[in-house]
């Protein structure tokens, strides 16, 4: 599972070049195939956080993009909460340049680190995936309505709301 050895790539020094390849693999694809005839708007794949804090990534997947000659907004980028709370002054910074070229940022894995909410909502999310652990809490009716009014703040600032694992 991706929680085996993407630990075990980025502490080999690996995990760029697993970035990279899975990226050029979905650009492939999206060059290939009209995703938005099978009713589906992008295609999200996590970056990194050693990807994050590189300063040649905006334009790396700017060069992808171009050479894939992709629509920018069928790509959107995954980042996990731990990343986003421990790396938020650069990640914002590159984000947001990301953002205004066209691509959107989905908060992976939502309720599984110590992000507050106040700090997340600064930075430019257009989806917040809630970790599967979440929906296994939300069973009961007491803590469903908890789960509820955590989602929320989400939706008064338009932000998208995901359940990982209702399938």
């Amino acid at each position: 599972s991706p929680g085996e050895f993407i630990p075990v790539a980025e502490q080999s020094g690996l995990i760029s070049q697993v970035d990279d390849r899975v990226r050029t693999i979905v650009w492939d694809f999206l060059r290939t195939y009209d995703i938005r005839m099978a009713g589906i708007d992008h295609i999200s794949v996590n970056l990194s956080a050693v990807e994050c804090t590189q300063p040649s990534i905006i334009r790396t997947i700017e060069e992808e993009a171009e050479e894939a000659g992709v629509e920018r907004g069928t790509l959107h980028f995954e980042i996990t909460e731990t990343m986003a709370i421990t790396s938020r002054g650069t990640l914002a910074e590159r984000m947001e340049r990301m953002q205004r070229m066209g691509y959107c940022f989905h908060l992976d894995d939502y309720g599984t680190g110590y992000a507050g909410i106040t700090n997340l909502i600064s930075l430019p999310f257009s989806v917040v995936k809630l970790d599967k652990s979440i929906l296994n809490l939300a069973e009961s009716t007491e803590k469903g309505k908890m789960v509820k009014s955590m989602i929320a703040p989400f939706h008064d600032c338009q932000i998208k709301v995901v359940c990982e694992g209702v399938e």
